[in-house]
């Protein structure tokens, strides 16, 4: 009998179709048997590269196949043994088994071994949010609002979006939306529930001491139209029959662009009038009557609001100051305080950033401070100050790292925590920590979670994501989503 040949095989073979052939010599009757030769890691904490190795032995040519249930395997062959590299994926989901890499060797006469690599489960491979059932519409630009059941209400918002040849504006609003969706945590189920009179997006939403929901203005745009209108209703959900009820308009405000419900169960209107002008109103949805409410100078532009745990409110924004000599004006950002029992605003000491800002987030601490998060007008990166009420004074925030120029969604966790999440955070979801004042890397996401969604802590203590838009080569979008993402604590 001729002596068994080894065949030579490139050093650094790497196949693409997942199976390799080879001839070690003349048939024989020796079993196949394959063992663990490598393993380069059994902890995962997400999307890392594994170096996995076999040796075998065997008498027959043979093909060699590698599977995974989950991730990725690019292969390399050496003469005697078989190294490859598997990726791991971002994350497991909730109740998923760890993921399993399978060796299997088989001979030309159909007999075969296999070995298996298996892996450590760490609590970061877990995935932080999981994905619960879709809502019955896509959605961005909705409001979501928990209700005294525990429900959360999902009201209106753009559904679809029509490309333009404007490069300002590289897509509109095409279909929006009136409907409303109730989620019920217990069964992580949608039922569908009335809609508004009027579709509207960019509204605003309040649950009041009666249980009932207050939708406030937001914009609408009839089919081929340029540029949205004002919705200048308000419209009043009953949670006992499902229904809405047009409670009153808007008056001589042409838009709102806040509003913040008041310890005293009224609601403050932040809006302008036709003009431009700033105009302010407060609403009383016990009574249904109007009042005059004082607004800011007339150069003060508010960006966001929240209410302070003291009841007064805090608003940022931006001023324009006047240039001297023949120079042009320039634009500065600020912040100024309400007082709701004598209708007056104050300014804040001066914030550490003095630069024209957008796409501002507010988020209340349990301490009482304020976590303010805020893009840079010229460069787009995130930035982050905190605002103690004590001293009314800004101090400088650590910066999330994954805060490269994108939009975030930000919301408050039932921990204390915020959260936040953007295109450049790698999959990963980051919170601030309000004892520490740090942020933390909470976890890995299955995949970039959408911007625009909705933040909503559910009684269990989960917190629930709605909606939205993932990103794009536009400005905007044209897939809002009906993905709904479900975070839960872990346990300490």
């Amino acid at each position: 009998m001729k002596k068994s040949r080894r065949l030579s095989a490139a050093p650094a073979l790497w196949l693409a179709a997942g199976v390799l052939t080879l001839t070690t010599g003349c048939p024989g009757p020796q079993e196949p048997t394959l063992g663990i030769a490598h393993q380069s890691m059994t902890e995962l904490s997400g999307a890392e590269s594994v170096t996995l190795g076999v040796s075998y032995a065997v008498g027959a040519p043979f093909t060699l196949r590698w599977t995974a249930t989950a991730g990725t395997v690019l292969e390399r062959d050496a003469p005697r043994s078989t190294i490859v590299y598997w990726t791991a994926p971002n994350c497991i989901p909730e109740g998923a088994p760890m993921p399993v890499v399978t060796a299997t060797l088989t001979d030309e006469q159909g007999r075969s071994a296999s070995t298996e690599f298996h892996f450590q489960e760490t609590e970061l491979f877990r995935c932080v949010v999981n994905e619960s059932a879709p809502m019955s519409r896509p959605r961005v630009s909705h409001t979501a609002t928990r209700l005294a059941s525990g429900q959360v209400l999902v009201v209106g918002g753009v559904s679809e979006f029509v490309s333009t040849e404007t490069p300002a504006r590289a897509s509109v609003p095409s279909v929006l939306e009136s409907s409303a969706e109730l989620y019920e945590p217990s069964t992580r189920t949608w039922a569908p529930t009335g809609a508004l009179s009027q579709p509207r997006y960019d509204h605003q939403a309040h649950l009041l001491a009666s249980g009932r929901v207050l939708v406030i203005g937001g914009l609408w745009s009839t089919e081929g139209a340029s540029e949205p209108r004002a919705a200048t209703t308000l419209e009043l959900y009953e949670p006992s029959t499902g229904t809405w009820t047009v409670v009153s308009d808007l008056g001589e405000m042409a838009r709102v662009k806040h509003s913040v419900l008041l310890t005293s169960g009224r609601v403050l209107l932040l809006g302008q009038e036709a003009t431009g002008q700033p105009r302010h109103a407060l609403y009383d949805p016990e009574a249904n009557t109007w009042s005059p409410a004082t607004a800011p100078a007339s150069d003060i532009i508010l960006d966001n609001v929240i209410r302070l745990a003291s009841g007064k409110l805090l608003a940022i924004g931006t001023r324009t100051i006047p240039g001297r000599n023949g120079a042009p004006p320039t634009t500065v950002q600020g912040a100024w305080s309400y007082a709701p029992d004598t209708d007056t605003w104050t300014p804040t000491g001066a914030m550490k950033r003095t630069e024209a800002f957008f796409d501002t987030s507010l988020a209340l601490l349990p301490s009482g401070e304020v976590l303010c998060l805020y893009r840079h007008e010229e460069k787009g990166n995130v930035l982050a100050e905190l605002y103690q009420p004590g001293t009314n004074t800004w101090l400088h925030a650590n910066t999330p790292s994954a805060a490269a120029p994108a939009r975030f969604a930000t919301g408050p966790l039932h921990s204390g925590q915020v959260l936040f999440s953007t295109y450049a955070s790698n999959w990963k979801m980051h919170v601030f920590d309000p004892v520490q004042k740090i942020w933390l890397m909470l976890g890995h996401l299955p995949g970039p979670l959408p911007w625009g969604m909705t933040v909503t802590p559910l009684p269990s203590g989960q917190t629930l994501l709605v909606g939205g838009q993932l990103r794009s080569e536009q400005p905007l979008s044209t897939t809002p989503q009906r993905t709904v993402w479900l975070h839960a604590p872990r346990s300490p």
